[in-house]
């Protein structure tokens, strides 16, 4: 379904998806019922029971809404996977808790500090581990555990605020010392509140994990990426298609229509095929559409890519002194921005043959300014001197520091 391939996780609007809401109506009442009941009547068994069954079916499906979450899926699990689903993860989860309460029951009472600070330090580490199938023994390894909180990093430090946060809450629901809980309609307000935020919570803790699921190594179903290759995919095919015609037109008409044929096609696009079309027409043998391409891609490249530009430049040179650039203002740019003698070696051959290049240039005068300024530049004052004799001889505007200078220096 097209609704569902989608790399965002939106978070307010995922609680109003039908499982999500129907969980947290239903949870909300149970936990209403809980808070409503006091400690010593008969309802308050009968009340507590009934939280505790639907607990077993709400951390369920919190744990496939966190595998969900994390593998990509940005609509909620059906609750049918709660319903009917392993509950293997649920006990290892269930004998966490218990070994967590094991441990601080043993530890002395003027260290359980200590010991509730390093298990709430753990806890998403171990709780994720769970979620992903990984074996008990596994989940609670120290190697393990250490290997996830530096995979993750300082998202580590915001996962570890979400899950203490949860506990908390369920802590402070548990002890009904509650704000409104005077009144009926405030204990059903504060329900809602604290069941809402524990599916929220859920969604945020796996939303974090998906974004460092490259290196926690979690296998996505859809993300980004995925959505990305998919459209570069679907691209790559209709390039590919459209290549074959401008193939026929470049055997049939030459180069010139092929290539007009196929600026037609990068425009209509916006050029976003760029690297496509490179990647075709670098396999063709006969070079002259590629070469006549590339300096359109090169002045492209040079608005926010000047170093991927260059390099490509540059191969192109090395390969065959038959390249040429389409553009004298690409020619002016890369003057601009040339630093390396063997860049400038090139843009200087490229400037000698300006004039037979671009025989209606208005900038010839410029263009052979910069041909002796990048004579000088490679230490041959002659050929310096002799281009820029014949800036002297042609009209056009200069850059008239660079020409002042030029004059000083060749006297």
């Amino acid at each position: 379904m097209v609704s569902e391939r989608r790399h965002s996780l939106p978070l307010l609007t995922f609680v109003f998806q039908t499982p999500v809401l129907v969980t947290w109506l239903i949870g909300s009442f149970f936990t209403w019922l809980f808070l409503l009941t006091e400690a010593d009547t008969a309802w308050f068994f009968v009340s507590l029971s009934l939280l505790g069954l639907f607990s077993i079916l709400f951390f369920n499906y919190g744990l496939d809404v966190i595998e969900y979450t994390a593998r990509g899926h940005a609509r909620a699990p059906p609750l049918s996977e709660a319903l009917t689903g392993s509950r293997l993860r649920l006990i290892r989860l269930c004998f966490a808790v218990l070994l967590a309460l094991t441990l601080l029951d043993w530890t002395p009472e003027g260290y359980r500090w200590v010991t509730m600070s390093a298990l709430l330090a753990v806890a998403p580490a171990v709780s994720s581990s769970i979620v992903f199938h990984e074996p008990f023994l596994r989940a609670i390894d120290p190697r393990r555990i250490y290997q996830f909180m530096s995979n993750m990093g300082f998202g580590y430090l915001a996962l570890r605020t979400m899950t203490t946060s949860v506990l908390l809450l369920a802590v402070y629901v548990a002890s009904k010392e509650l704000p409104f809980a005077g009144t009926d309609v405030g204990l059903a307000i504060v329900s809602h509140i604290a069941v809402v935020i524990v599916l929220m919570m859920f969604r945020a803790t796996e939303a974090l994990l998906h974004v460092y699921r490259d290196k926690l190594g979690i296998r996505t179903e859809f993300s980004q990426e995925q959505a990305e290759a998919e459209v570069t995919e679907a691209q790559r095919a209709e390039a590919a298609e459209k290549f074959q015609q401008i193939r026929y037109v470049f055997r049939t008409r030459g180069p010139t229509a092929a290539l007009k044929l196929l600026e037609q096609e990068l425009k209509r696009h916006r050029y976003r095929d760029d690297q496509i079309y490179f990647a075709l027409l670098e396999e063709m043998s006969d070079r002259r559409l590629f070469y006549r391409f590339c300096s359109g891609y090169i002045d492209r490249m040079l608005q926010d890519e000047v170093s991927h530009a260059w390099a490509l430049f540059m191969r192109l040179c090395d390969e065959s002194e038959d390249f040429r650039l389409r553009s004298g203002a690409t020619l002016f740019r890369l003057a601009e921005t040339a630093e390396k003698p063997q860049e400038r070696q090139h843009l200087l051959r490229l400037f000698e043959q300006f004039d037979k290049d671009f025989p209606q240039h208005p900038r010839k005068r410029e263009a052979a300014l910069q041909a002796a300024n990048l004579a000088l530049l490679l230490s041959d004052a002659e050929r310096a001197k002799h281009h820029f004799s014949r800036v002297e001889s042609l009209e056009g505007a200069v850059d008239p520091h660079l020409h002042a200078q030029l004059a000083s220096q060749l006297g």
